[in-house]
């Protein structure tokens, strides 16, 4: 299997290897604890102002990643990155 490159964004670049080794764990514990699921559990790196969203897939060995996507700016809340946030947090 080859290995690709993401091209992320400062949040990932500074933050990435420790959340992906996070991601991944997290993924093998909910997958030991409850194996008759097949579902990735979402994991959300997030700041003032962006968030990524990671999923492991423990049976396939595949971490997706998200880009950057921004929830705020200097003066406003963004719907569309509010709504990605909310649909994560409510995953089940």
């Amino acid at each position: 299997m080859e290995a690709k490159r993401l091209q992320a964004g400062p949040l990932f670049n500074n933050f990435g290897m420790q959340f992906s080794a996070e991601t991944i764990i997290s993924s093998f514990i909910e997958h030991n604890l409850h194996p008759d699921l097949n579902a990735m559990v979402p994991s959300v790196l997030i700041n003032s102002r962006n968030f990524v969203i990671a999923l492991y897939d423990v049976i396939s060995d595949m971490l997706l990643v998200s880009e950057e996507v921004q929830w705020r700016d200097d003066l406003h809340i963004i719907p569309s990155g509010v709504m990605m946030l909310w649909a994560v947090f409510h995953h089940r």
